[in-house]
């Protein structure tokens, strides 16, 4: 009797009079009885907090990095496998809208891009351009196989895409130049640098994430140099530093893909990432001025504000 009158109420939609009725019983019997159905395990009942964000947290981050736009998630304890999904909705909302307006999207890797782009409806856009804006990697898992997120991503809007069909890293500087004055990689990375919207992950030097999105390059000595002066994080592969400084060991001389100072070019670039792991890489690309728009959790941007005091300063008014 319970499991029906549940039925009736959460699945068929009728009201607690409706309800009562039907099965010539009083209404507040109905409702002590769909009480009893939760209390036994008949029913449960799950809030998901879908696109909730911390509008407070979204000023304070657009006030002190002048950013375009902010979007923060209140993960409200989520592990960050849930905060990628719900990062990756709040992106592609944003997005969706944006891409209407664009001619041109540059597309980097992660697993933050890769939810992005698992949630945009897409429509049909009849001169849009997706651009792969950094070489290819060794190991072709599906979130880092950036020519397969591409692809994804041109299917979605029935857009023309533009593969950077290259190796990701080169392992010296001289044969990373000659690679971008091949003919078609040079016609690639011109059109990521003109892109109107670059989508990037925001990745972190830890250990975990290194050995995920690096997996195949063999080159933990030279990461070894990155951590030991001072990176932080990545984009689009480049690194720098807690500051936004690029990194000088010659590791993003030999990236094929757009360069930190191109990025800066670009009108709109959205930086995706979160986790309280990813704050010191975050904060390095907001002072680096490497993405306008942000989207990420308020775990990330808690850890932001014990690094960054100012951050939670107000600012004045001259």
């Amino acid at each position: 009797m319970l499991a029906e009158i549940a039925s009736m109420y959460y699945e068929q939609q009728l009201t607690q009079s409706e309800i009562a009725d039907r099965l010539y019983i009083s209404r507040s019997r109905i409702s002590r009885l769909l009480q009893e159905a939760q209390q036994k395990g008949i029913v449960e009942i799950t809030v998901n907090h879908v696109g909730d964000r911390s509008y407070e947290m979204e000023e304070m981050l657009k006030r002190c990095f002048n950013l375009k736009e902010a979007i923060v998630l209140n993960n409200l304890g989520l592990d960050y496998e849930q905060i990628l999904v719900q990062m990756g909705k709040l992106a592609a909302g944003y997005l969706d809208e944006k891409i209407r307006n664009a001619n041109r999207i540059g597309i980097s890797w992660g697993r933050s891009i890769a939810a992005t782009i698992d949630n945009l409806e897409g429509f049909h856009h009849k001169h849009l351009e997706i651009v792969q804006v950094i070489g290819g990697t060794l190991v072709q898992n599906p979130v880092i196989d950036i020519a397969g997120l591409t692809q994804k991503i041109v299917n979605k809007f029935n857009a023309t895409g533009i593969y950077l069909n290259a190796p990701l890293y080169m392992e010296d500087v001289y044969g990373a130049e000659s690679l971008r004055r091949q003919s078609v990689i040079a016609f690639a990375l011109d059109k990521a640098r003109s892109a109107d919207i670059v989508i990037s992950g925001i990745g972190s030097m830890g250990s975990d994430n290194i050995a995920y999105m690096w997996n195949g390059y063999h080159n933990e000595a030279e990461l070894d140099r990155l951590l030991a002066n001072g990176a932080a994080g990545f984009m689009c592969a480049q690194a720098f530093d807690i500051n936004g400084v690029p990194i000088k060991t010659g590791f993003n001389e030999r990236v094929i893909g757009i360069s930190l100072s191109e990025l800066k070019k670009v009108d709109t670039v959205v930086g995706i990432s979160g986790g309280q792991q990813k704050a010191a890489a975050v904060l390095g690309a907001l002072r680096g001025g490497y993405c306008n728009v942000l989207v990420t959790d308020r775990t990330c941007i808690n850890e932001i504000a014990r690094m960054d005091r100012d951050f939670l300063k107000p600012q004045v008014n001259n």
